[in-house]
């Protein structure tokens, strides 16, 4: 059935829709949440519906809104219901298969930039003849945004991506080919990864599950019902397996001048630095991120 032209008027709509939302979201996440949809299915800037509320939708685009709106009613994420996210300044593609892109991820990718500027310069790297070109593994890829990120940054580099999900990485393949990308994807489980998998590395960076089991009770409905729950959750009794997995491995993967960034934990930065020097590894830092959490840890090879 057809919309009435009441029901097409976007700012009408867009309320109806903020009155639904507060219920469940604050004040904030609500109006983020109907200016992104507005923005995205109208293809008009939310500033310019609240200044003429004559515009409408166009029945398509009503039918998508109804669509897309139902799903968030129900409780599934915004970007799981229009099925697709934003990091950095890339849009992606994703699904429940993957989780959706984080702010602090967004840091960790900056981290890594300016990493790559010290890795790239390292007297022993320019001493290699003929120069190598950049190598750089993304462990835990899931959606691809930091591989397909980095790929952008630095297009002269070869680009790794692995995770344990098919699903995942046929979510980054997809984001791969959205922004004209190369990026050699592997299915592995990075636990059982041989020690002679990689070779010759500059940098590896990873994003690992790090939130003990016991946490699930403290966390949102929409993560639990709708995010990979693997992607998300170690035991509790061991929450830096996937670090101390990865530390050791990189022993063997990276150059001598090889760095290793990962997000961590708030609460477990201290631990994983700790755990990384307790490997040899040198100038180990941690970072903390907008929000004054500690949520990157970097790490160089020992020499």
């Amino acid at each position: 059935m057809n919309a009435d032209y009441e029901q097409l008027q976007i700012f009408r709509t867009a309320k109806i829709l903020l009155s639904r939302l507060i219920s469940s979201y604050s004040l904030r996440e609500s109006e983020n949440i109907v200016r992104i949809l507005v923005e995205d299915i109208s293809g008009y800037p939310y500033h310019v519906v609240k200044m003429d509320k004559a515009l409408s939708f166009t029945q398509e685009q009503y039918d998508r809104w109804r669509d897309t709106t139902d799903k968030i009613a129900d409780g599934q994420p915004l970007q799981y219901a229009l099925g697709k996210a934003w990091f950095m300044d890339l849009e992606l593609e994703i699904s429940p298969k993957v989780l959706i892109p984080r702010p602090e991820t967004e840091e960790l990718a900056e981290r890594v930039v300016k990493t790559m500027g010290i890795v790239s310069t390292d007297p022993r790297r320019l001493s290699t003849s003929p120069l190598p070109k950049l190598q750089i593994l993304d462990i835990g890829t899931g959606s691809g945004c930091l591989a397909v990120y980095l790929a952008k940054a630095f297009p002269e580099a070869k680009i790794l991506a692995n995770d344990i999900s098919r699903g995942a990485l046929e979510i980054a393949e997809k984001n791969a080919r959205l922004h004209k990308v190369t990026i050699e994807l592997i299915l592995l489980d990075i636990l059982k990864a041989p020690r002679e998998k990689f070779k010759g590395l500059d940098l590896i960076v990873s994003n690992p599950p790090y939130i003990p089991f016991a946490e699930r009770s403290e966390m949102s409905d929409r993560i639990l019902s709708f995010e990979p729950e693997s992607a998300l959750f170690v035991p509790d009794g061991d929450p830096l397996l996937f670090y101390r997995s990865i530390a050791i491995s990189a022993r063997g993967w990276l150059q001598p001048w090889g760095a290793l960034l990962c997000e961590v934990h708030e609460d477990l930065a201290g631990e994983t630095a700790q755990l990384l020097q307790s490997l040899g590894y040198r100038q180990v830092e941690i970072f903390k991120d907008l929000q004054d959490k500690e949520r990157i840890v970097s790490a160089f090879l020992p020499s």
